[in-house]
């Protein structure tokens, strides 16, 4: 008898323990996720946000090596279309106006030659 509970208290203290190590590990991680939201919202710097202009994005556009040809504002933002955009100057092109603070609604480059080189239209706000 006194084995039996010597056996059924030992098991319960290992399960005890494995409990108390999974959520010591568990309450480790929450604490190290918060204390990273902590640091990354006490050095984040706001983006300054360009003002979108014709002017602005054509210089954008000719600094990849594209042609901006139509310029209009919408309810949603400004809507730009444009032509000779080479694919490798896409990624960029869209970082580009990205790091200005520029939001891009949409989208749509399409290649009509099949050489690599795009006509675009552009969303952004």
């Amino acid at each position: 008898m006194r084995y039996l509970l010597f056996v059924v208290l030992s098991v319960l203290a290992a399960f005890s323990i494995l409990r108390f190590i999974n959520l010591r590990d568990e309450f480790y991680s929450e604490y190290l996720k918060t204390k990273e939201f902590i640091l990354l919202a006490k050095n984040y710097q706001s983006k300054k946000k360009s003002t979108i202009t014709e002017d602005f994005l054509r210089q954008k556009t000719l600094s990849v090596g594209a042609q901006l040809n139509a310029f209009s504002q919408l309810d949603v933002g400004f809507e730009i279309k444009g032509s000779s955009l080479k694919g490798d100057a896409i990624l960029q092109f869209i970082h580009s106006l990205e790091q200005e603070g520029i939001e891009i609604l949409r989208f749509k480059a399409v290649d009509n030659t099949g050489q690599g080189i795009y006509d675009f239209e552009l969303v952004v706000r």
